[in-house]
């Protein structure tokens, strides 16, 4: 499954979700800056990516429009730009290994992403 990463969201999420193995872009990448969200759904949907939002307003499309595609994974959390920290999401093989709160929410994005994108 390919990820489009909405507006809402920093591009810096496309990084996140590569290392993750899947493929992903941002809706900036060539979608317009002022697209409704039915615009970013039917490019979502008609070119087989799922969309990876902050909206709330992806979930409502989907059920008004009783809707299974695409799959939607919405983030809620304050920081959504990940600028708490410098550190990576991912461990550094240099690094002491710890299960921080950054490292447990990392793990736990990645398998929301993985059982919504992967049925």
């Amino acid at each position: 499954m390919r990820i489009l990463v909405d507006m809402n969201l920093s591009p810096m999420w496309i990084e996140f979700m590569q290392r993750a193995g899947y493929p992903s872009t941002h809706w900036s990448g060539g979608g317009s800056l002022s697209a409704v969200d039915e615009a970013t759904m039917r490019y979502a949907n008609d070119h087989g990516y799922g969309v990876f939002t902050q909206d709330l307003d992806f979930g409502v499309l989907l059920a008004a429009q009783n809707a299974a595609r695409p799959s939607v994974v919405q983030i809620r959390t304050q920081d959504v730009l990940r600028r708490r920290s410098a550190t990576p999401f991912w461990p550094q093989s240099d690094r002491p290994r710890q299960t921080s709160k950054q490292e447990r929410w990392s793990q736990s994005i990645r398998r929301a992403i993985g059982s919504a994108f992967c049925r």
